[in-house]
């Protein structure tokens, strides 16, 4: 069994309560009702999300100028089968 038919078995299993388990704030909804879709977002599919930036000027102040220094952390799910090592080096070697 490759491992789309695995996911694909694992969403079965799981149905829609794997889509609506979470509670939702007011007005959100999940991306997609399809809990496939969902399982694959949330365990294969790659993300990358800003949790914070330091050094950047205020909106008002912001303009097309080099910065000498700007810090940001980021926060990066992997698949399970792509080797961390390997994607930092890429990361960094991107970012740098």
């Amino acid at each position: 069994m490759d491992r789309y038919e695995q996911c694909l078995f694992i969403a079965k299993e799981l149905g829609e309560e794997f889509v609506q388990k979470f509670p939702w704030y007011e007005k959100m909804k999940p991306v997609s009702k399809n809990a496939l879709n969902c399982y694959l977002n949330r365990c294969w599919r790659p993300s990358l999300t800003v949790t914070g930036i330091e050094g950047l000027p205020s909106l008002e102040n912001a303009g097309n100028v080099l910065r000498p220094q700007t810090t940001v952390k980021l926060s990066i799910r992997l698949p399970p089968t792509k080797n961390g090592q390997e994607a930092a080096d890429w990361v960094k070697k991107t970012l740098e």
